[in-house]
C-alpha cells in the first residue's frame, strides 16, 4: 500500500527470549509469583491462589519469548511499523490486569516487542490493530514473564475491530500484545505502529494531496492509515485537510466502501466528503459523512454503494492540536453482489397485518436512490415495506419507532397510501426527525383499510445502513375534534404547509393523524376559506365552532397548526 509523506520500516527479528536486557518495573503478577514462591506452606486457598498466579506468569512468559522484535529504522524522524498476522492458532498467554480489559483478554493472543532504547529521548506512540475479529490491544512494561499492563483498548469507538493506544514512552523495550476478546475471537490482523520522536514537527512530506492531484489509496479489503498530522497543511478556515483517490476502475461490480476518519480526543472534529474524480473542481459530493463520539475518541463515518470508477476523498480535522488521527478503509465485494432488496414497491417486503408488535430489521446499503418526493430530495438510498390493511374491519392505529440499537446512518421515514390500483403512490406523510436533530424518525397514524407502504430513506447524501424498526398496530377509531396529539401529529416537519395554507394533501394529513373527515368537510363547507390554498384565518372561527371542531380537553401546544388562530 502507498503512503505518501510517511517513512515506512518493519523489522521482524528472531523471538525475543527471557535472556534479553529487562526492561525497568515489576508487576503485579510478578509480585504474585514471588509470594507463591514463599507460600508452599499456606492454607488451601492461599495454595490455589498462588498456583493461579505463578500460571498467569507462566503463560505470560509463554507469548513474550515467541515475541516478535521491532525496531524502528531510524530514531531521528516519524516511522511506521507494520505487521501482518494471525491468532488463530495461538494460546491465550496474556491477562490484562487494567480495568475494562482485565475479563476481555480471554483470546488466543500474539506478542510484539517494541524496542525504542534506540531514542535520545520520549517518543511518541501511535499503536493500531485492524482486525477482523473482537480486538484488544495492550501495551506492557517489563522483563518478559514480569511485565505490568500499561494501557489498553478494547475495540471501542471507530468500529467493532478496530483498537488504537496512543502514549508518551521513554527510551525502553515495551510489548504490544494483540488479543482476542474471547475464546472465538481469533483471526487475521494488521498492527501499525507510528513512532514520531517530535511530534508537532513535520518530519516527512507537508503535501497531502488536494482536489485533482489526491494521493492514492490501494483498493484493498481493509486497512488503517495512520496521518502524520503535523504535515497536514491548513486551510483558510483554520482546518487541516488531505486528499486521497480510490481507485475502482478495475472492479466487476459495484462494491461497498466503509470509511472513517477519526482522532484520538474527543476535542477534535472530522468531516469527509466524496466526490466523483471526474468532477475536477470537487464541488458536488456524492456523500458526506455522519458524526459520532466513542470512548475517549471522536469520528467521521462514511459509507457508499461505489460501481467501478475513480473517486477523491477528502478529509477534514479541526478542534485540536496535532491530535492522534487515522483512517480506516473497508471495502465489501461481495456484500451486493445479489443485487438491491426491496428498493421500490414491487418489490417491497411484506409485513405481517395481524402481528400486534413485531421488530423489522433491514439494510440500505446495498440499495440506490429511486425514491423522489418531497419526504426524500436527497440522493440516498431507501427500503420499501409493504402493509396491506385491506383485510381490516376498521382503521388501525400504526406505531413505526426507529431503534436506536444497531442504526448505522441518519433515517427519515414516509407514508405512501396506494391508490385501487395498487400503483406507488406519492408520499403522504413524513417523519424527519433526524434531519432537524430530534432524534430518529417515529410515526404514530390511523390508517385506513387500505394497501400502504412504508419508506426507509436516508437523510444525507448516500446515508445508508443497517436499522431496526418497531412496528405496533392496533384498532383504532378516528376522533370528531382536534386534541393536542392530532394538532401536533399535522404540525410536525410541516406536513404539506398545512399549518399556513391548505390543500388536499393537508385533509389526508389531518386524517392520518386521527381527525374524522366528516370534522373537516363540515368546517370546508361552512367556510371555504377556511380550507383555501391560501387559509382565510377569519372565517375559520365560526366553522370551527359550530363544527364542535375543537375536542373540550385540548391545550394548544408551542407548535398549534389545526387550532384557530388567536
Amino acid at each position: 500500500m502507498k503512503r505518501a509523506g510517511i517513512v515506512a520500516a518493519l523489522l521482524l527479528a528472531a523471538p525475543l527470549g527471557c535472556d534479553e536486557p529487562a526492561a525497568r518495573g515489576s508487576s503485579l503478577l510478578g509480585a504474585a509469583a514471588r509470594a507463591a514462591d514463599a507460600g508452599a506452606g499456606a492454607e488451601p486457598d492461599a495454595r490455589d491462589a498462588s498456583r493461579e498466579a505463578s500460571w498467569a506468569v507462566e503463560s505470560a512468559a509463554r507469548g513474550c519469548r515467541a515475541a516478535e522484535r521491532l525496531v524502528p529504522a531510524t530514531f531521528s524522524a516519524r516511522s511506521l511499523l507494520r505487521a501482518a498476522d494471525s491468532t488463530t492458532l495461538g494460546a491465550d498467554t496474556n491477562h490484562s490486569e487494567l480495568v475494562g480489559c482485565r475479563d476481555l483478554s480471554s483470546g488466543p493472543d500474539r506478542w510484539y516487542a517494541l524496542d525504542l532504547s534506540g531514542f535520545a529521548a520520549a517518543v511518541e506512540l501511535h499503536a493500531v490493530v485492524n482486525a477482523g475479529f473482537a480486538s484488544l490491544l495492550e501495551l506492557r512494561r517489563g522483563a518478559c514473564g514480569d511485565s505490568e499492563s500499561l494501557d489498553c483498548d478494547r475495540a471501542q469507538g471507530v468500529a467493532a475491530t478496530s483498537s488504537s493506544i496512543a502514549a508518551r514512552l521513554e527510551p525502553d523495550v515495551y510489548w504490544l500484545v494483540v488479543d482476542g476478546e474471547g475464546s472465538t475471537s481469533r483471526g487475521e490482523f494488521e498492527l501499525q505502529v507510528e513512532l514520531d520522536p517530535a511530534p508537532d514537527t513535520c518530519t516527512g512530506t507537508s503535501a497531502a494531496g488536494s482536489c485533482g492531484a489526491p494521493l492514492p489509496l490501494e483498493p484493498l479489503a481493509r486497512q488503517t492509515l495512520l496521518l502524520d498530522e503535523a504535515c497536514l497543511p491548513l486551510a483558510d478556515d483554520g482546518d487541516a485537510n488531505a486528499w486521497y483517490e480510490l481507485d475502482l476502475s478495475g472492479e466487476s461490480h459495484a462494491v461497498l466502501v466503509h470509511a472513517a476518519a477519526w482522532t484520538l480526543s474527543e476535542a477534535a472534529s472530522q468531516h469527509f466528503a466524496l466526490y466523483d474524480a471526474a468532477d475536477a473542481a470537487c464541488e458536488t459530493e456524492l456523500a458526506y459523512s455522519s458524526f459520532s463520539r466513542g470512548l475517549g475518541r471522536s469520528n467521521a463515518e462514511l459509507s457508499a454503494l461505489l460501481g467501478p470508477g475513480r473517486y477523491q476523498l477528502q478529509l477534514s480535522f479541526s478542534g485540536a492540536a496535532a491530535p492522534r488521527a487515522g483512517l480506516d478503509l473497508e471495502i465489501e465485494r461481495d456484500a451486493c453482489a445479489a443485487g438491491p432488496i426491496a428498493n421500490q414497491c414491487a418489490d417491497a417486503i411484506a409485513i405481517d397485518p395481524t402481528l400486534p408488535r413485531q421488530v423489522l430489521e433491514g439494510n440500505t446499503a446495498c440499495n440506490s436512490n429511486r425514491f423522489q418526493s418531497r419526504c426524500a430530495e436527497l440522493e440516498a438510498p431507501e427500503q420499501f415495506y409493504r402493509l396491506d390493511l385491506r383485510g381490516m374491519p376498521g382503521p388501525v392505529r400504526a406505531r413505526v419507532t426507529t431503534l436506536v440499537e444497531g442504526l448505522g446512518f441518519g433515517p427519515t421515514l414516509a407514508l405512501l397510501t396506494a391508490d385501487s390500483e395498487g400503483t406507488c403512490p406519492e408520499a403522504v406523510y413524513c417523519d424527519e426527525s433526524y434531519d432537524n436533530a430530534e432524534g430518529p424518525p417515529h410515526l404514530e397514524l390511523t390508517l385506513d383499510p387500505q394497501l400502504h407502504y412504508l419508506v426507509i430513506d436516508g437523510a444525507e447524501p448516500s446515508a445508508g445502513g443497517p436499522y431496526r424498526l418497531l412496528v405496533e398496530l392496533e384498532p383504532a377509531e378516528r376522533r370528531a375534534c382536534v386534541d393536542a396529539r392530532i394538532d401536533a401529529c399535522v404540525s410536525a416537519n410541516g406536513q404539506a404547509d398545512c399549518c399556513g395554507d391548505w390543500s388536499p394533501a393537508c385533509d389526508a394529513a389531518a386524517a392520518l393523524c386521527g381527525l374524522a373527515r366528516a370534522t373537516q368537510q363540515c368546517v370546508c363547507a361552512m367556510a371555504p376559506g377556511c380550507c383555501a390554498a391560501e387559509r382565510d384565518a377569519e372565517s375559520c372561527r365560526a366553522a370551527q365552532r359550530a363544527c364542535n371542531y375543537l375536542c373540550a380537553d385540548y391545550a394548544a401546544s408551542e407548535d398549534t397548526c389545526l387550532a384557530p388562530p388567536p
